[in-house]
């Protein structure tokens, strides 16, 4: 009993000098659990970027670099974050999403080390779960004499000061301080706190800080978050961002630009460390994708799509600047995707050239047509080719300008918010059947819903639209997997065709004077770009009508109609 007691005393010392408990192999504190081999000998471990953001149907791509880490059979597994989707307050939710996450990774054969990403710790009921059930926000652990330190880069949501805080520097501190000795130091993060654009909140500053205590180290870094690969040093140090394993990823046929799904192995010995990422049928070397080729190449092509009405139409301006900053010449092609819709007529539909190193060189595409037929828009396709290979390829769809040919409703009634009846995005129709976002509702059904929601208690509200941007969160309380009406009129001095414009966070359906005008797909979340649409508007006043939908994280709507004249009135 005494000795139990010893070791449960010498526990809380530890925790209350650290803040948190180094693992030792022996303590079996991995989210997998598996045995460490134990040897003074070679080793190698995995790495397995972001799930989520995101790709929450590929598991078979984290499933499958699962499938290959067990053959490969390394030491261990360290995950950099993002495990689940997350951004939801709803316990029950947030239990389902990582016994999702425990069946798929369970499947490994090592041991399997996470960290905390922002989708895993996205609020407070989140962070609570984790310290409760998945284990230590940060630690660190020595494995054939290289020490690991798994950081929490989102630890200011709980200390509220840096992106690392100082209990946590203080303990990169006195890891690294008690383990001098080490051959190789190897320290992970989620968010790659060394970039000032990712740092917000100091983080910045403290990775100097933690850069000068590993000066004299053999020592790499690794971060996820922006489901790129990026590879870079400072001051002779590896700092590389990982891509994604399974979380969503927008592919490029170039490897040198870093996106592409990958799990990485690193290779440990006593003076040496190698890093290789593994996709289905190839092993890249670790600098694959540098930092400056990265983004010199993604700053190879801009284009600025804007759509302006006035009394003669709409007018449509494509301006494609293309830079060539890479050491190695470039072709590109620019073409118009019309979209099926023939009435529109550009100066130009289709360019070509060749840059050489630093030449650089713009183009204007404009068009112009009447309202009524502008519908669907069409949009400019710039590709980019290096060694006759396809880089990139940008495809840029028309939004409006920021001139003052749109306006906007100032205040709305809301109504909501209102449970879908399912807790998860929707992949096919059968998830929607039963619920209201289907696109079956018809005027008459709407309002008769309505009119129920109404008899049981539901009231309209009058809300404030600041240029146009409805924002429901506020309203409803952050409310995840509902839905919600909004209201407003717009007077007409006369019969006339406007256009709109609608961003919507994740859907929305459009109804005018009683008539669909807008119809919503349950499937897409949040558009890349707005969906544009027709208002047939009659003289006097036009009833509008939007249903909305929010899955989970931000609740927002932005509209804009066409109003060159300013003689809507919005009310």
């Amino acid at each position: 009993m005494k000795v139990i007691n010893l070791i449960l005393t010498l526990i809380f010392l530890s925790q209350f000098a650290f803040g948190q408990t180094s693992i030792s192999l022996t303590e079996n504190k991995a989210y997998v659990n598996r045995e460490l081999p134990q040897s003074d000998k070679k080793f190698t471990f995995a790495i397995l970027g972001d799930k989520t953001g995101g790709g929450e149907f590929n598991w078979p791509i984290f499933d499958k670099a699962v499938d290959e880490i067990n053959l490969l059979q390394p030491d261990f597994v360290i995950m950099v974050g993002d495990l689940i989707q997350g951004y939801t307050e709803d316990p029950t939710f947030v239990k389902e999403m990582w016994e999702e996450f425990k069946s798929h990774a369970e499947k490994l054969d090592v041991p399997l080390y996470v960290l905390p990403g922002n989708h895993d710790i996205s609020n407070k009921i989140m962070y609570d779960y984790w310290e409760e059930n998945i284990g230590l926000r940060y630690y660190s652990f020595v494995h054939n004499n290289s020490l690991f330190i798994l950081l929490n880069s989102e630890e200011y949501k709980k200390e509220k000061e840096g992106e690392l805080g100082k209990k946590q520097l203080d303990f990169v501190q006195e890891q690294l301080e008690a383990n001098k000795n080490v051959n190789h130091t190897f320290i992970f993060m989620h968010r790659p706190i060394w970039l000032k654009r990712d740092s917000k909140h100091g983080g910045y500053e403290e990775m100097q800080k933690v850069d000068s205590w590993i000066k004299n180290r053999k020592a790499m870094v690794f971060a996820g978050h922006l489901h790129n690969l990026i590879f870079n040093k400072i001051n002779d140090k590896r700092y590389i961002i990982l891509s994604a394993t399974g979380g969503i990823l927008t592919e490029k046929p170039m490897n040198e630009l870093g996106y592409f799904h990958h799990y990485s192995i690193v290779t440990v010995d006593k003076d040496t460390s190698v890093i290789a990422y593994i996709k289905p049928g190839s092993i890249l070397p670790e600098n694959i994708a540098t930092e400056k080729f990265t983004n010199d190449f993604n700053n190879t092509v801009k284009i600025d799509n804007k759509i302006s009405v006035n009394e003669n139409g709409v007018h449509l301006t494509s301006e494609v600047l293309l830079n060539n900053l890479v050491n190695r010449n470039v072709e590109y092609t620019i073409s118009v995707n019309n979209n099926d819709n023939l009435s529109w007529k550009f100066n130009n539909n289709e360019l070509s050239g060749n840059l050489k190193p630093n030449e650089s060189v713009k183009h204007k595409l404009l068009s112009q047509n009447i309202v009524e037929h502008s519908i669907p828009f069409p949009s400019i396709e710039c590709r980019v080719f290096t060694n006759g290979k396809l880089g990139d390829t940008k495809n840029m769809s028309f939004s409006p300008g920021n001139d003052e040919t749109w306006s906007y409703p100032n205040q709305v009634q809301v109504l909501g918010g209102i449970p879908l009846g399912f807790k998860r995005k929707p992949s096919t129709e059968k998830d929607i059947k039963n619920s209201q976002i289907t696109t079956e509702y018809d005027w008459n059904s709407e309002v008769e819903f309505i009119s129920t929601q109404i008899d049981e208690g539901s009231l309209w509200q009058k809300v404030d639209a600041e240029k146009g941007i409805i924002t429901l969160d506020n309203i409803f309380d952050h409310n995840d997997f509902a839905f919600a009406y909004v209201k407003f009129i717009i007077n007409s001095d006369e019969d006339k065709n406007v256009l709109a414009s609608m961003i919507p966070d994740n859907y929305t359906q459009v109804y005018l004077n009683e008539k669909l005008v807008l119809k919503g797909s349950p499937f897409k979340g949040v558009p890349s770009s707005p969906y544009m649409f027709i208002m047939d508007l009659k003289k006097g006043e036009n009833i509008v009508l939007i249903k909305t939908a929010n899955y989970y994280g931000n609740w927002i709507i932005d509209l804009k109609v066409s109003d060159p004249q300013k003689k809507l009135v919005f009310k």
